[in-house]
């Protein structure tokens, strides 16, 4: 909880920021650029971030296929 508060925190408005991890889980799904790191308070070391820039073409076969029923545009 404290590090999403930290990047919500961090991001300019009307950005998605995204830590180390979450860009691991997310590639493939969700197109991101790498930000410099960003120093907070309570972290030892500053965090690498990551901006989200938009949704890949695997993420649209995925909704299609696993949600057909969505119908909502990416």
């Amino acid at each position: 909880v404290h590090l999403a508060s930290r990047l919500q925190s961090a991001a300019r408005p009307g950005t998605t920021l995204a830590s180390k991890s979450c860009r691991e889980l997310a590639s493939g799904y969700v197109s991101m650029r790498a930000l410099p790191p960003v120093h907070s308070n309570g972290f030892s070391e500053d965090m690498p971030v990551h901006e989200v820039i938009g949704v890949t073409n695997l993420s649209h076969i995925w909704v299609r296929l696993y949600l057909p029923s969505c119908t909502t545009r990416l």
